[in-house]
């Protein structure tokens, strides 16, 4: 079965970096607003959420608050993707159970350590 991702990033830039990096065989969705991925979950469930911090309107840290809240996407993987030093967001992460920070530029290596390890999902065609 094929995995969907959802990017959510205000930069089309980051979204189509992000696309180009990750394996051609998932799904990939993407929005450019809290709002409208919030929206997108509740239509379909992702498989993983890639999530910039600082947008206008929601920012990432309340887009996974209220995703959080929700029994459909309590436990949906979520990365955070950010300019912001991971330690600047280690709290965060751990109070709202994320899995892991990806610091931009996106490092190519290690995106796929966290899908490999963490999550466990083969790189390979599906």
């Amino acid at each position: 079965m094929t995995k969907t991702i959802l990017i959510v990033d205000d930069e089309p830039s980051n979204i189509d970096v992000l696309k180009e990096i990750l394996p051609n065989h998932y799904k990939v969705k993407a929005a450019l607003k809290g709002e409208v991925a919030i929206k997108l979950c509740q239509k379909q469930i992702p498989d993983l959420i890639f999530m910039d911090l600082l947008m206008p309107g929601l920012s990432g840290l309340e887009v996974i608050e209220q995703l959080r809240t929700e029994p459909n996407t309590e436990k949906v993987p979520i990365i955070i993707v950010s300019g912001n030093s991971a330690e600047h967001t280690a709290n965060e992460q751990a109070q709202l159970h994320v899995l892991a920070h990806l610091q931009k530029p996106i490092n190519q290596q290690a995106l796929n350590n966290i899908l490999i390890n963490q999550l466990a999902w083969n790189l390979a065609d599906e």
